[in-house]
């Protein structure tokens, strides 16, 4: 990102990105005022109108309009806090989580001071740094 500096996956994360600095919201919800930057966040607000529940708990059959909901419900049954928010996948701990969910927004923030090429996790820069 030109403006922040931020290093991002792909054109279409960068383009997402930059709506946080330009403030665009193109896309507006039809039943009342309320815009969004991205598409997936209008599509879950939709719901709040239609009262769809796309989100099936595998255990019970409840249904939740939201994957996070379903994922806050989840824990009340396995009892797995560390939920990935995007993809719902559980995994052993806070740090396993934040790395997961780094590949979900294209976040790498281990960059390579001699080349530039940046990674997901430290253990991947440090392996590349002995390429060097």
């Amino acid at each position: 990102c030109a403006v922040c500096g931020r290093h991002l996956a792909s054109p279409g994360s960068l383009r997402n990105h930059m709506r946080l600095h330009t403030g665009e919201r193109p896309y507006a919800c039809p039943y009342c005022s309320k815009d969004f930057r991205q598409q997936s966040s209008l599509r879950q607000h939709l719901r709040l109108h239609t009262g769809e529940k796309p989100h099936k708990c595998r255990f019970c059959g409840d249904a939740f309009p939201k994957l996070p909901e379903l994922r806050r419900h989840l824990i009340s049954h396995t009892g797995e806090a560390h939920l990935c928010t995007v993809c719902g996948k559980a995994l052993r701990d806070p740090h396993t989580l934040r790395a997961h969910e780094r590949l979900h927004t294209g976040e790498r923030p281990f960059h390579c001071e001699q080349c530039g090429k940046s990674y997901t996790l430290a253990t991947k820069l440090r392996r590349h740094q002995k390429s060097h």
